[in-house]
């Protein structure tokens, strides 16, 4: 569910300042699915950035079923709910991600290979990733963000 940027408390503030800063200004006003997709976000870009092997290592399931229903997923929610804000360069940078995920090939997302983060398709979504990571300062935000994600939820879920 996409937030509406004309009832966001902080519209113009949602730039000059990196996401890891931004997260706690939205969670005292209680916006708590924007909260929730920052968080989805820097989980999913912290997986996508990662060399292939541990990437293949961290999918218990399909890589490639994963990819598609958590990771690229958490990058359109986030696009979905950030519509409005001031925060080109990184929308920009994970537009073009998502754009690169997209046109990845059969053989790059292929059902069941857990090979496929080793295909050459991926080496420029892992440097975005990377990139975004930078972005956003997930480094300063990881610590907490399953409680943030988990506080969130429940909010959510009961408010």
């Amino acid at each position: 569910m996409p937030l509406n940027p004309a009832h966001h408390p902080l519209p113009a503030g949602i730039g000059p300042e990196p996401l890891s800063t931004i997260v706690w200004k939205l969670y005292g006003a209680g916006e708590h699915l924007a909260v929730l997709r920052i968080c989805e976000l820097g989980h999913a870009l912290e997986f996508l950035a990662l060399d292939p092997a541990r990437q293949c290592e961290t999918i218990p399931d399909c890589p490639a079923c994963e990819a598609r229903s958590s990771k690229f997923l958490a990058i359109d929610r986030f696009l979905d709910a950030s519509q409005g804000w001031d925060c080109a360069d990184l929308l920009a940078l994970l537009a073009s991600m998502r754009s690169d995920c997209d046109g990845l090939s059969d053989e790059a997302l292929h059902c069941d290979d857990r090979t496929i983060f080793h295909h050459r398709d991926w080496r420029s979504i892992r440097a975005q990733a990377g990139r975004a990571l930078t972005l956003i300062r997930w480094a300063d935000l990881k610590g907490r963000a399953d409680e943030l994600g988990q506080d969130c939820r429940a909010a959510l879920q009961y408010g």
